[in-house]
């Protein structure tokens, strides 16, 4: 299965680079790329081959994407990590907690509870559904 798929990988690969030989051969045209045309003193234009143009844009693209990339994954990993210390401090914070008495109370909860209520003392809320209706 591994050789199967790195064989595709390779097909593939190939695929792109004849793409790329053909695309260069075809598109000879000079192309003039002028900068900062609003600027006089800093204008300046180059000539170069309309395959170096664009690959040259894909290429900046590229690395660009990967700086924006690192830096969001870089801001999530921290995230992650400040998360992961807060988590471990309420944990440890949990652990330290004394735990309840041992003894029983001395009395029942029959004797800790004296106020009684009856059901007429309960009023009768209606539930959702009744409310619709």
């Amino acid at each position: 299965m591994r050789f199967l798929r790195l064989t595709f990988y390779f097909l593939f690969f190939l695929f792109l680079l004849s793409l790329g030989i053909m695309f260069g051969t075809e598109n000879t045209q000079i192309i003039t790329i002028s900068f900062f045309n609003h600027f006089p003193n800093l204008a300046s234009s180059l000539e170069l081959p309309l395959w170096i143009a664009m690959g040259t844009s894909f290429l900046l693209g590229s690395f660009l994407a990967t700086i924006v990339f690192f830096g969001e994954f870089l801001k999530t990993q921290l995230s992650i990590r400040k998360l992961r210390n807060e988590l471990k401090k309420v944990h440890s914070e949990s652990m330290h907690v004394s735990s309840p008495d041992p003894e029983p109370p001395s009395e029942s909860f029959e004797a800790q509870n004296t106020s009684e209520v009856t059901v007429e003392d309960v009023e009768d809320y209606p539930s959702s559904s009744d409310e619709i209706l």
